[in-house]
Formats: C-alpha cells, structure tokens, sequence
C-alpha cells in the first residue's frame, strides 16, 4: 500500500506517558481490511509490539538520548481488520536535545516516524532505537518491517485512478481492549492530522528497489563482524572485506540498458555528479573510522546482462564508491544483482562505534513506464556491516626477554608456523614500559614456514637498548623462538614463547655461590589493557612491590640486589601478580668465567607430579641436578623414583621438604644406585603441588642446561630450532611412553616451509632414541626445524649447541595442529 510518515511539529503529545498512553488510530477508506498482521498482541499471539525510529526530520535537529525507543509504537494491526493503532508511551515535551535538557519538536525541530517501511529502509542512525530503525520490542538487534498489505478483493469503489487515503485520530488513555481484546476508544484529542494521507493507488507502475544482505531475504539484519586484537591488526594494515550486498529490482516492470546504479557512501551527493554539478566535500566527516577502498568488484545474478563499473572518485583523495550500468540486456523483476569484493579501510580505535555506511540510488529506465527517459530513484543509507569487538578465536604468545639490558649478548628471534597449513601470524615488539614499538605484519605463512625478524632492520642500531619483550598474535597455532649468544660465543641459551600468562611465578632455583654466578629475571605485565600491580616475596622475608608496572605491558628486572640480602643470595623467589596477566624468564650465568647460560620459565604450575623422560648419561660423563621447590606453607613428603628401559621401578626415594624450602641436589645423591642400573627417566611425586625441574651438565666441561619435565605427549610435535652454523650441533630425544613399540617419522624442514628429506626411528616398546641431526641427514645446515609425526603420540625434546662443546641449551618440542583444528 505504500508508506506514511507522521512528522510531529509541535508538543501533541505532551500528557503521554506508561500510564497514561495516547493511541492514534489509523484506518483504510476501501480495503476490504490489512491482508497480513503485523501485531497481535492478544492472549495466545505471541505478538510483540514494534518500535517506530523517531528521527529528526532535517538536518539541525537532534534528538534528547534519553528518548527510549518504547516512545512510540505499532501495537495492533491485524488480518482482516481495518484500523490500525499507535500507542505514544513518553511526553513529546523533551523529545528534543535542548542542550540542557529535552524540549519538544518545533517547526525549526521537527521529527517523524513512519510506517510501510521494510526494515532496512526505516534505519537513520540518528534515531531513538538501538537499530536505528524500526525494530521488534524484544529483539532489539533486529528491524521489522512494517510494509502495509490489504486486501482489495470485490471492492468495486476501488479501481483503476482512484486513490486510497488512511484516516487519523487521536484517543486518550481511556482507551481500552486495544492490545488485549476489541478496541474501545477514549475520549478524542484535539490532535490534528494533516490530509497528505495518500498511500496507494488502484493501478500503478511503482520503481522499487531492496538493497540488502542476504539473496533471498530483503529484512536481513545487518551482521555485526566480530573482531578480535589481532583481525584489527589486519585490518589497519590490509583493510577488510565487506560481505557481499545485493541489489534486487522489486518494481511492477523490468530496467532497460542504460539503468545507472549508485552505490556510494551516504555523504556522496549522485544527483550532483550525475547532473556535472560541483561536489562539495563540507559534508564529509574527515574523522570517519571506516572508508570504502577503491578495489575492483565483480557483479553478477543476473542472466543475460553485461556491466560495466566504475570507480567515483570524490576530489582527489577520497573514493566514493561505484557507479554500475547495465550495458546489455534487461534486469527482469524480483531478479537479484550480487556485489562481491567490496572492501573497506579502517582506522577505528573503538571497534564497537565503526560501521561501514553506504547508499544505493540509480537511474532506471524503460521504454513504456518512463518512455525511455531516465527516472531519479534515491534509497536511504544503509549500515553494510558493523564492527563488533569480541576476544576471538586467535592465539597468543609472549616472548618476554630480549637481552635488552646485556650489551654483549646478542638476541635473536624467529616465529615457526606450528599449523599443518596457511597461518596469519602478526609480531608486536614492546619496550620495557609497555609502549607498541611497531608491528611486525600480518604475514601469511604455509605450512611450517619460518619467519626471522632482523632487529637492527626493525629499529636500528639502538634494538638492543628498545626492545624488551615479544608479542606474537596468529590465527592457528605458532610458536616464538628466542636465541641468545654472547659476543664471544660461549655462551648460549635458547628459551620458547608461552601462551599461559599466570597470577604466580616461581623462580624454583638461584645458585648460592654469590661470587661465580650472577642471576637475573624478568617480569612482565602481558595485560595491556589495564595496570597490574607486582609483589616480590623472599622465603622468611617481607614481600616487596616490584617497580616498572606504570603503564599495562610494563616490565620488571630483578637481579642480584633484589635477591641478595646480609651476602646471602635466597635460595628461590616468588612473584605475586594481582591479575593472571605475568609471564616471566629467569637466567644465571657464570660472571667469572663467562660460560654457562641458563634460563628457566617463571610461568610454571605446581603439580604433583613430575615426569623425566630423559636424564644424562653417567657413563658418558653427564650428571643431573634435581631441583625441587616446595613453595607451600606446609612441609610435603616427596618420593622420586628411578625407572629402567623396560620401564620398570629400579630405586625409590622419600623424604621430606620443609615448607618454603627448596631441595637441590644430583640425582647419584638421591638415588645412590643411580649408574648402576642405569635409569632411562625419574618421577617425582608428592603429597601437594611443589615445582622442579633438572639441570643438566658434563663433566670437565662448561656446559649446562635446564630440562623442564611434563613434557607434551602428542602424535605430532615440531622441533622449532635446527643450528645453521658448521659448529653447531643438535642432540634429538625421542621417548616412546607406551608397552608397544612405534615408528616415528622426522621431515627436515627448510624456513620457507618446504620439505627436504625425512627419516624414521624406530622405537622398541618404552623405548627411548638418541640421534644428532649429522647422523640422520648429510647436510644438516639447510634445514631450521623439524617436525615429527607417528600414528602413536611420543614425546621428544632436543639439545643444541655449538662452539665446540661450550654451549648447551635445550630446545623444547611444541604441538603441531592439522588444518582441521
């Protein structure tokens, strides 16, 4: 039937109120009643009523944000009936923003409200509903449409020319039965209502034109697109796609060639640019979070066609968005024209606020209805997508050292795509206060592919001083690695990225002797949304709020002042956070040789047990220091076992720790007959959660390591590190935990992601392989990482090193997921 607006110029509806509504009634001079119910509110219905968009009805009027869109509302239009009503629920008396409060609509201030309107085409973001348009009361994510249907059936006063009008009163809060039984009106108001009350003709010809988001739907919704730290990102640096949009011809008769569609932002003034008239840019919000980008779009949808597109350029820097022509052929009624490849820019801070807008308008020919002229035909704005920020479905990483404050160690780092196909991995560096350094991507890696960063290309020669942690944001699993070296290369430790920032770290071990070991550790606030406050606590001392967490992403350095006290170095420390938000790294090295580099995670979870699947050989010199921290408030009994090959108990130790005492000693100490059988791997279980991990060194030589224990149990696992140096070195363990036996697979891995060679080890049941990389393959040198794989889940770690036999760092394995996950 068409459409009406009621613009409202005056207080009319001052005394309404939730109490006391006004109810305007509507009703149609010829139909037969409405052929479909829009609202039954009666009992058994399940109707709810629709909000009407109050808008302002020009340019300087604005509406008081304390309008609720209950304001006014559609609440009876059913089948077979012929009236319709409105109820107004809020006093028209502070509909307008006064600056100091509301005041009501003026003719300087007008507003309306309107019905016959597919949903899409009531939206006007600067109306009173969270849709902007009109909308169901208790979906509010959702518009309704209120397109008018009647039905004109045996109606001989209706017929070709003649003209269907609706008749308006206005009735009281006396009213009663309107939602809930047969309407009796109240008491009528002196409201007058205007006679432009046309809505339908007996015969027609009517353009009609439905810009929406699905092909079949014209009232689909606009989807909000979630979007997460890491999408936006992308988006600053690549833009974003639009969904696709679709354009269907909803008129009486078909569009001719020549037809001209419009689609462009809303400030884009199409009848200027068509008519060659001057475009003015003063209406154009320069601070606009999203804009449209100038990418080529395909059309289609329609057979037999042929389009031609073109991009509008608004001045020189500002794209306005595509004029599309229909060259050839006919665009038939309730046929549907597809626009794909839309794409957009993004500058948005607020993802919850930035929404991309845009207008469809045309001019349409045809050689009967127009008689071939062109015909101005002008859709409102409407909302494309808008952004919606949600934590999604990305993974995070923290590398939270850089040797940042060593001037003779040299730090490098590489990102390994863990994921068994494409990845988008984006690397974000840091400096010690938490400030964004730059953003390294996003880059799209294949599978397994490698990528090094170069930190003097990054930030110049000053990268060593800048930079203080990493932060490696992906869209499938990844892993960050960092590798530090001292100048003269005996020294070397090589530590994984993690991905469980925690409230608690524990830093199980620092060596006693003051003089030859000097230690530091590195705290860092991962939250950078929020301040986070930090807590140094010495056993038997009094704990200390830790410095450098002025700012979300801050970092703290501890080092031998902060852990030394009356020439005594405390055994152990403990952080306390006050948000899971803390990643850390301890290290000690020996300062009065210059050799022996170790590095331990802070971000460790107590556990009642802990499993060695590996432990240095005797026989070829290695000896094990077992560290075990009991960070309770109790004592707690611990019992550590030796097991044999065959995977049977060989020795068994209990005894107890004191609470907030920590044990240290090598293995050969607590199990005396330790060489003699030789054990494959040690438990260690007790009464509570306590921390522990092995160190590991040689004989005679300055080497040293630190073995963590619950190592991953997986079918497949990656090695992220290979050395790629003649005097570099990898040792690979391969454990089978199980009482059958498995081959495992290794691919040798270039950093581009391609495949060399592969090898299998065979594993006898409980068995357990030791191989360097040199006896598997005769030029270790091309590959960076390995990835292992067996129809069995295994579990393997690694030993690099170099220089001879100076350096010594452990490598763990990570988990390898499929393109399936």
């Amino acid at each position: 039937m068409g459409f009406f607006f009621l613009d409202v110029d005056n207080d009319a509806f001052a005394n309404a109120s939730p109490e006391n509504p006004i109810y305007i009634r509507f009703n149609t001079a010829f139909s037969n009643g409405w052929s479909k119910t829009l609202v039954d509110l009666r009992t058994g219905s399940n109707g709810v009523p629709i909000n009407l968009a109050i808008s302002p009805a020009n340019s300087t009027t604005s509406l008081h944000p304390g309008v609720p869109p209950t304001a006014v509302q559609l609440v009876r239009l059913i089948k077979g009936e012929t009236q319709g009503w409105i109820r107004v629920t809020y006093s028209s008396s502070v509909w307008i923003d006064g600056g100091s409060g509301g005041v009501s609509p003026s003719e300087a201030q007008p507003v309306t409200f309107g019905l016959g309107l597919r949903g899409g085409e009531s939206v006007n973001p600067r109306s009173n509903t969270s849709t902007g348009g009109n909308e169901f009361d208790t979906i509010p994510a959702f518009t309704a449409s209120t397109v008018l249907f009647a039905d004109y059936r045996e109606t001989p006063s209706f017929g070709e020319g003649t003209l269907e009008t609706l008749d308006f009163q206005a009735y009281d809060s006396t009213s009663r039965g309107i939602e809930s039984g047969s309407p009796i009106p109240g008491a009528v108001l002196s409201i007058a209502f205007s006679n432009d009350n046309l809505v339908a003709r007996g015969v027609s010809s009517l353009p009609c034109l439905e810009y929406h988001f699905q092909p079949d739907d014209f009232e689909s919704v606009v989807t909000p697109q979630p979007l997460s730290r890491f999408d936006l990102v992308g988006m600053r640096t690549y833009g974003i796609n639009s969904p696709p949009v679709y354009i269907s011809n909803t008129s009486d008769f078909p569009w001719q060639a020549g037809t001209r569609l419009f689609l462009v932002l809303p400030e884009f003034n199409v009848e200027s640019y068509v008519k060659g008239w001057p475009q003015s840019t003063t209406h154009f919000d320069s601070a606009r979070e999203i804009l449209m980008f100038a990418r080529d779009v395909e059309v289609s949808g329609v057979p037999d066609t042929s389009w031609e597109v073109n991009k509008i350029m608004w001045g020189d820097s500002i794209f306005a968005g595509y004029e599309i022509v229909l060259k050839e052929g006919e665009f038939p009624v309730d046929t549907t024209l597809q626009v794909d490849g839309l794409y957009a820019e993004v500058d948005a801070e607020d993802l919850e606020s930035a929404r991309l807008s845009l207008e469809l308008s045309g001019y349409y020919r045809h050689q009967t209805v127009t008689d071939g002229e062109f015909r101005w035909l002008h859709l409102s704005a409407r909302r494309t997508f808008d952004l919606e920020a949600s934590e999604g479905s990305f993974q995070r990483q923290v590398l939270p050292y850089t040797a940042f404050d060593e001037t003779e160690w040299k730090f490098q780092a590489q990102v390994v795509n863990t994921h068994a196909g494409k990845n988008r991995v984006s690397v974000h560096f840091y400096n010690r206060h938490g400030i964004l350094l730059r953003v390294f991507g996003p880059h799209e890696l294949n599978a397994f592919e490698r990528l090094e960063f170069d930190l003097n290309e990054l930030f110049g020669p000053d990268a060593d001083r800048l930079l203080a942690w990493v932060e490696l944001l992906s869209e499938h699993s990844a892993t960050a690695v960092g590798i530090i070296e001292d100048e003269a290369r005996s020294m070397l430790d090589i530590y994984s990225s993690n991905d469980r920032p925690v409230d608690t770290l524990y830093g199980a071990h620092l060596p006693a002797q003051i003089g030859a070991w000097e230690t530091k550790a590195l705290v860092v606030s991962t939250d950078l949304e929020k301040e986070t406050s930090y807590f140094l606590q010495l056993p038997g001392a009094a704990e200390r709020q830790l410095s450098g967490f002025f700012f979300p992403g801050g970092t703290a350095v501890l080092d031998d002042e902060d852990f030394v006290a009356d020439e005594e170095r405390s055994p152990w420390f403990q952080v306390q956070g006050s948000s899971q938000s803390g990643a850390g790294l301890l290290y000690y090295f020996r300062k009065d040789r210059g050799d022996q580099l170790v590095s331990t995670p802070l971000n460790v979870e107590p556990q009642k047990n802990w499993r060695y699947d590996h432990v240095g050989d005797l026989k070829n010199l290695w000896w094990n220091g077992l560290v075990i921290l009991n960070q309770n408030d109790r004592a707690v009994e611990v019992t550590v076992r030796g097991f044999g090959a065959d995977n049977q108990e060989i020795e068994s130790n209990t005894f107890s720790i004191a609470a907030k005492e920590k044990f240290v000693n090598v293995l050969t100490a607590v199990l005396p007959y330790f060489d003699d059988p030789y054990f494959t791997r040690i438990e260690v279980v007790s009464n509570v959660p306590v921390v522990s991990f092995l160190l590991m060194g040689q004989e005679g030589f300055s080497v040293l390591t630190a073995v963590n224990g619950n190592i991953p149990t997986s079918a497949h696992q990656m090695v992220p590190y290979a050395p790629r140096r003649e005097d570099g070195f990898l040792g690979l363990a391969v454990i089978n935990p199980w009482n059958q036996s498995n081959t495992v697979e290794i691919g040798f891995y270039r950093a581009d992601g391609s495949l060399g060679e592969t090898r299998q080890v065979n594993l006898a049941a409980y068995g357990k392989q030791l191989t360097l990389l040199q006896q598997l393959v005769d030029d270790p040198l091309q590959y960076s990482h390995l990835v292992l794989e067996s129809s069995l889940s295994f579990r393997t770690f690694a030993l690099a090193g170099g220089n001879g036999i100076e350096q010594l760092a452990t490598v763990d394995a990570v988990l390898v997921t499929s393109p399936d996950d």
